[in-house]
């Protein structure tokens, strides 16, 4: 008895201990909480700041499109335009790298070749005080090498301007390129762009062109004449493979073609063609002793359609159904 009264005394005075612990951490934890809460402090308002703007120098300077190098300039008369603007996008995209008047000279100048190398060779000097700005390069630069092949002007080569034997769209992408070399108005370039085009292409848009501004005036006019361009393709095909599957018809042929024939008559009636049937005898001719298929007088009247399709009919003109 004494022994059992000793444990349940061990087990009561453990269970007090715990207690105890577990009053104390409890306490500790509200303690946390209270100096979690007071460590809090209501957000701040963070200022915006805004990014600076950059000068189209600099944005030039930063941006990532990249343009490739201009093509190789040897003295065309007619590429000169071309080549200094390619070459002026690509300075603008490299403002940090071409940074003075002698590095742009320079880039342009090592792009030179041909008849533009000789050129530029002539005038050079070592100290370089060939050019004094590159104002002054570019003046003379163009003034050598941009002028027209023709010695016209951009007025005078668009008035000249026909569309002859290729497309209308062909011509407009010439017209488009003199016309935006000159300053004339829309309406006036309207008139020009329809007197240049041929005669055909011209009656079609007699009636079409009212309420119409130039470029929707181009754009009909490519439309019908793709569309005449087809349909002629689309006859002369026809035609072609026409005469081409008769010279290979078993039968006779153009105009013979069809119903079997009497020599020198018309189409076999029922009757007659019954009789030939039952007789076995040939549906042309009516002869014995062959069929249709390898009559003799089909055969000669077959091969002089023939000569005369090769002498004297279309496939002699070969060139006009192509």
């Amino acid at each position: 008895m004494s022994v059992l009264s000793t444990a349940f005394k061990a087990q009561a005075s453990q269970l007090a201990t715990h207690h105890r612990q577990l009053t104390h951490l409890t306490s500790l934890t509200e303690e946390l909480v209270k100096a979690v809460q007071s460590l809090q402090k209501p957000t701040e308002e963070i200022p915006v700041q805004v990014a600076p703007v950059l000068s189209p120098a600099a944005d030039s300077a930063f941006s990532s499109t990249r343009i490739s190098l201009p093509e190789k300039y040897e003295g065309d008369p007619g590429k000169c335009k071309g080549f200094m603007l390619q070459c002026s996008m690509y300075l603008a995209r490299q403002p940090a790298q071409y940074a003075t008047d002698m590095d742009k000279i320079t880039f342009i100048c090592s792009l030179l070749t041909g008849r533009a190398l000789e050129w530029i060779t002539a005038v050079w000097r070592p100290d370089g005080t060939a050019f004094t700005s590159y104002a002054d390069f570019l003046e003379r630069f163009t003034a050598v090498f941009e002028h027209s092949v023709e010695g016209k002007g951009s007025e005078d080569r668009l008035l000249e301007l026909t569309q002859g034997k290729c497309t209308a769209a062909d011509y407009a992408l010439k017209f488009r390129t003199y016309a935006a070399q000159t300053d004339w108005t829309d309406s006036a370039l309207k008139v020009v762009y329809r007197r240049g085009l041929n005669h055909d292409l011209q009656a079609e848009l007699a009636c079409r062109d009212e309420g119409r501004n130039l470029d929707q005036f181009i754009h009909l006019s490519i439309q019908i004449d793709n569309l005449i361009r087809s349909r002629r393709s689309g006859i002369r095909s026809s035609t072609y493979a026409h005469h081409i599957s008769n010279l290979h018809s078993p039968g006779p042929l153009a105009s013979e073609a069809g119903e079997p024939m009497q020599v020198n008559a018309t189409r076999l009636t029922e009757e007659e063609r019954e009789r030939r049937r039952m007789s076995k005898l040939c549906m042309y001719c009516g002869g014995d002793g062959h069929f249709r298929l390898h009559c003799p007088q089909l055969s000669t009247r077959k091969e002089k359609t023939t000569s005369k399709l090769l002498t004297d009919g279309p496939l002699a003109r070969g060139a006009s159904l192509i």
